[in-house]
């Protein structure tokens, strides 16, 4: 009597994900990104996607030496939040839409001290800190992303094979 095997069953699985990841168009990134501006005496945080639009309606958290808040806010349509700063200190700005996207940048003191003086300088804007890229905080550090995606593809290794098992014993003629 022969016996059926599970292995040719398990192919199609193959087949399909391998064709539907190469199918998979590259989609752009959406990073999430910020600027410390100096306009008017101020410090304007401006926080937008890497496709330039802005990020409206974001929870900002600025932070001075041991934690302390020193300024509190909302992005506004624009992308925007202002604040004066009354010293010169290290800054930490925590910028947060609430769905995913997060971002924490540094100001330097140095930076901010020309704000303060009120000194002459160049007219118009000065970008005095600039971010790295922020991106979704819920995806995790990479080490948890590969360990995801391989328990995803273990996941459906199973599934394909518990399936697979299924078809088999429904094939199976009945012993009379």
């Amino acid at each position: 009597m022969k016996r059926a095997t599970a292995a040719p069953a398990l192919s199609p699985w193959i087949l399909a994900s391998l064709l539907a990841a190469a199918a998979t168009p590259r989609l752009p990134a959406h990073r999430l990104l910020a600027d410390a501006i100096a306009r008017g005496g101020a410090l304007v945080i401006e926080a937008y996607f890497s496709d330039d639009s802005p990020l409206r309606d974001a929870r900002v958290t600025v932070t001075g030496p041991d934690g302390i808040v020193v300024a509190e806010g909302r992005t506004d349509a624009g992308g925007v939040f202002r604040f004066a700063p009354e010293s010169a200190v290290d800054l930490d700005v925590v910028i947060d839409d609430r769905v995913g996207h997060r971002l924490e940048m540094q100001v330097p003191a140095a930076r901010i001290e020309p704000l303060l003086a009120d000194a002459p300088g160049p007219s118009g804007d000065a970008v005095i800190a600039r971010s790295k890229e922020g991106g979704l905080s819920w995806l995790g550090p990479l080490w948890v992303r590969i360990l995801a995606g391989l328990g995803v593809i273990a996941l459906l290794s199973v599934i394909a094979a518990l399936a697979a098992a299924r078809r088999l014993r429904t094939r199976r003629p009945d012993a009379s």
